[in-house]
């Protein structure tokens, strides 16, 4: 029932136009809504922010997702939208902050999703944008994929400049030595 709840509330409150959206991937500002979607209040940023730890997944793949000004005490609830897929719940701190760790479904569609984070005991909910794309694909930092930290190709390089450098300094010797040997004279 509480499932169905939140999921009438925030279709409720996109028909009417709501801003619910809050961030891309790692961005803290947030805009919180309380009940009903025309009783939308922005709260201070330090006090309402919702962030993600990657804004590209991959299906099957694991996000944590986090946010702030929430009842401490209060159990939240974490879907994905569309499809109003849960993916956990978590207790909100005694500061008002919760973070949860999601695994995201493996036969997910690639695309745009948003993850919710909703208190049904208060009606405030929080919005994390994400874009869901294979390992591989290109594009964006790719949650279960190691980051990229150098590039392969500079080695190769180096050592391909170092022997341009040998074989022109070897050159050169040997231009001067041909014409130091033609500079003197027969004997």
């Amino acid at each position: 029932m509480e499932h169905r709840r939140q999921i009438a509330g925030v279709a409720v409150a996109l028909a009417a136009g709501a801003t619910l959206f809050v961030g891309t991937g790692a961005a803290s500002a947030a805009v919180c809504t309380s009940g009903a979607p025309s009783a939308t209040t922005a709260y201070p940023p330090s006090q309402c922010s919702a962030t993600a730890s990657a804004n590209v997944v991959a299906p099957g793949g694991s996000v944590t997702v986090a946010g702030s000004g929430f009842t401490p005490g209060h159990t939240v609830v974490v879907t994905l939208f569309p499809g109003g897929i849960r993916l956990g719940s978590a207790t909100v701190s005694a500061s008002g902050h919760v973070s949860v760790l999601v695994h995201l479904p493996s036969g997910l569609a690639s695309g745009t999703y948003k993850i919710s984070i909703f208190d049904s005991a208060t009606g405030r909910q929080l919005l994390v944008q994400i874009t869901v794309r294979p390992s591989g694909a290109g594009g964006g930092t790719v949650a279960s994929a190691l980051p990229r930290t150098g590039a392969d190709g500079l080695v190769p390089l180096a050592a391909g400049g170092v022997a341009l450098v040998i074989g022109a300094g070897g050159a050169v010797v040997l231009a001067r030595r041909r014409r130091d040997s033609s500079d003197r004279p027969a004997a």
